[in-house]
């Protein structure tokens, strides 16, 4: 089975649960979770993060209102391994990195570029919010954290005790099905701390059915009614042609009896048709133009002028 992910949603109550608490830690009687990596993270993928103002080392030093803005998040060391988020420069966040050390962050490849072009971000500097200055040590791959559909945006990933939250997604990759593995799960969580709540639990296969869900009734909608108009079209096509026909049967009979053959009436026939649809794919194609830019922020993987898309639907009406 391939590996898949279960994700826990974690209230922390108070300061007194560090973050790495709730890493959990396998027990030897407990072979159910020997076989998985963990992860503490403040976001998930596909699920927009915090924003803070960041100061970043060679921008002008403006205030805090001023400074650019851009997503932020508390991770653990695990985050690139559980969510195969590529390592590109530098390296990640070790168990060392807690509140007593000295403050670091690791960055996303699209502020790396936005900031600091053709620089090595490596041991540059950052002041995160009102945090302390911090030393980047990492960049990583983009995560589309705002969604399938937009592009990656500039984010900044502190060490999880240099950034408490009072929310914790405690992440599970295993190759074993998640929710057999639930109970074993609740049972390290309560060894750790029994008055711990779990509020949530799913695989990020939901959290990312979830974040789609809007958009995927949006489509379906449209699916729905783009059949509908379809169909209506087609029919419509049919009984113009059919009406026009047979107001015509005396024209018809008396081409016929003039030595018009059946391709001649077939032709005729096809190509008055065909004009009417022609004329109707032509205020579609349009129509459509300008209705796709509305709708380009649904569309995903495919442009708004998608020439297979046009040419397709075309060929349904011509057919």
């Amino acid at each position: 089975m391939k590996n898949s992910i279960a994700v826990l949603l974690l209230i922390v109550v108070g300061p007194a649960f560090p973050a790495q608490r709730f890493a959990v830690r396998a027990h030897p009687r407990d072979p159910a979770l020997q076989d998985r990596s963990e992860h503490v993270t403040s976001a998930l993928p596909v699920v927009p993060m915090r924003l803070s103002p960041v100061l970043f080392e060679g921008q002008p030093d403006v205030p805090l209102p001023e400074r650019p803005i851009v997503s932020i998040q508390a991770i653990s060391p695990g985050y690139a391994a559980v969510f195969h988020v590529p390592l590109l420069r530098g390296h990640v966040f070790e168990e060392h990195d807690d509140a007593q050390a000295a403050h670091v962050v690791i960055v996303n490849q699209t502020l790396a570029r936005r900031f600091w072009p053709n620089q090595d971000p490596i041991g540059k500097r950052v002041w995160p919010g009102r945090q302390s200055v911090a030393l980047v040590v990492g960049v990583v791959g983009d995560v589309k954290n705002s969604g399938l559909a937009a592009d990656p945006n500039p984010e900044v990933f502190l060490p999880f005790p240099q950034l408490p939250w009072p929310l914790l997604n405690l992440s599970l990759r295993t190759s074993m099905d998640p929710a057999s593995l639930l109970p074993a799960i609740r049972r390290e969580i309560s060894k750790i701390d029994k008055d711990q709540p779990i509020t949530g639990v799913q695989t990020l296969e939901q959290v990312i059915d979830a974040s789609t869900a809007q958009r995927r009734f949006i489509m379906l909608l449209l699916a729905a009614f783009s059949s509908t108009a379809l169909i209506l079209a087609m029919v419509g096509i049919y009984g113009a042609l059919a009406y026009s026909v047979a107001q015509r049967t005396g024209e018809l009979g008396v081409r016929i009896a003039l030595g018009a053959d059946r391709g001649d009436i077939l032709r005729l026939v096809v190509g008055q048709g065909l004009g009417l649809t022609i004329t109707g794919i032509a205020l579609g194609v349009a129509g459509s133009m300008l209705l796709t830019r509305v709708m380009s922020s649904m569309l995903y993987q495919i442009s708004e002028s998608d020439p297979a898309t046009f040419v397709l639907s075309a060929a349904l009406f011509l057919a």
